[in-house]
């Protein structure tokens, strides 16, 4: 159950569940504050200008529209980690092992015969829940404080929850930040992983990608060293870029540019993507998008993550997401392993 100085917040959640009103709950990495955006309607709005104000919920395929979850009411209640902390739950779901690793095996192929340079490819994993929905953001809040955790409700679209380690696009006062991410290994015993070429390479990957893509638009890119970082039991390599001078005309376009990165897509972007669209056994929706606020704090600030790490809650049953990026250095049943790994994350708050 909440605690009682979360009680006020999840009471109107919970009211506004019971009314289907559209809402979005999310707390930033290492932030102590819940931001909550209310929709008084059940109106579908969609992105028309990066000068509306909302959270922003866009899916995979960049052909379906941004959903614009506008912000008739915003409010932020201060966070405080909760005492109780579950057992972990050691059952991973092994269902379409062999259908995953028969895409992975093609993936490959397709790469050794030079039609794609890298493809990542994923699964959904259908399962069953017993808490509530409020309490299973508790439970990921309390967990996750190195990712950003959020809680999104619109009856025209469903019910998505999460808990994403990556940064896709930060702008306020003129000034760009990214981040990019990829490569994965678990955490055994906390000591950071020996990285493999195979990872090396593929953070290399999506780092020459951003540059390439932002170089068009700004030539003052900034570059940090890539550095090993935790989230949850995973560890992953992760590289910040950074510029300055970005108008407001450019925002859609760099977006365009940038989204679906190589870290949630592939190279060359547009025949990874056809390939994933072609292949893989279901629609991803808003898996691997991206979400966040938009002008919420001030004008012309964006705040985007990529949408990894996450759930969609229906009335019986969940759906888990999880990929990883091939390369001609990949193993399938490492990358299987990988995907396993990554269930945890959403596996164990159920």
């Amino acid at each position: 159950m909440p605690s009682l100085k979360h009680s006020v917040l999840f009471d109107k959640i919970r009211e506004r569940l019971f009314q289907n009103l559209p809402f979005a709950l999310f707390r930033a990495p290492e932030s102590q504050t819940i931001h909550a955006i209310y929709q008084e309607d059940q109106e579908l709005t969609v992105l028309q200008d990066y000068r509306q104000s909302g959270f922003l919920f866009a899916p995979f395929d960049m052909q379906d529209n941004i959903v614009l979850l506008r912000a008739d009411q915003i409010e932020a209640y201060p966070w405080e980690k909760s005492e109780f902390r579950n057992a972990d739950n050691e059952q991973l779901v092994s269902d379409g092992r062999t259908t995953h690793i028969e895409l992975l095996k093609k993936g490959i192929k397709a790469i050794e015969d030079g039609d794609l340079k890298k493809v990542v490819l994923s699964r959904k994993i259908t399962t069953s829940y017993r808490k509530a929905p409020l309490n299973i953001f508790e439970t990921i809040l309390s967990r996750y404080d190195q990712a950003m955790v959020y809680f999104f409700h619109h009856p025209k679209v469903g019910t998505w929850l999460g808990a994403t380690p990556e940064r896709f696009l930060e702008i306020g006062k003129g000034r760009l930040s990214t981040t990019s991410l990829a490569g994965t290994l678990p955490v055994e015993g906390g000591v950071a992983p020996m990285w493999t070429s195979k990872e090396l390479k593929e953070q290399q990957i999506v780092t020459d990608f951003i540059k390439k893509e932002l170089g068009s638009y700004v030539d003052n890119l900034e570059c940090s060293e890539t550095k090993t970082v935790r989230s949850g039991k995973l560890w992953h390599l992760k590289t910040e870029i950074s510029a300055m001078g970005i108008p407001l005309q450019d925002w859609d376009a760099i977006i365009k540019a940038l989204h679906p990165t190589p870290a949630v897509c592939g190279l060359p972007k547009y025949e990874a993507l056809a390939f994933i669209q072609e292949n893989e056994s279901y629609s991803r929706k808003y898996y691997t998008g991206f979400l966040g606020g938009l002008n919420l704090d001030q004008k012309e600030q964006l705040q985007l993550y990529v949408n990894l790490r996450c759930m969609q809650m229906e009335k019986e049953a969940v759906h888990i997401f999880v990929g990883g990026g091939v390369t001609k250095d990949s193993d399938p049943e490492q990358e299987w392993l990988e995907t396993q790994y990554k269930s945890r994350t959403m596996l164990d708050v159920l």
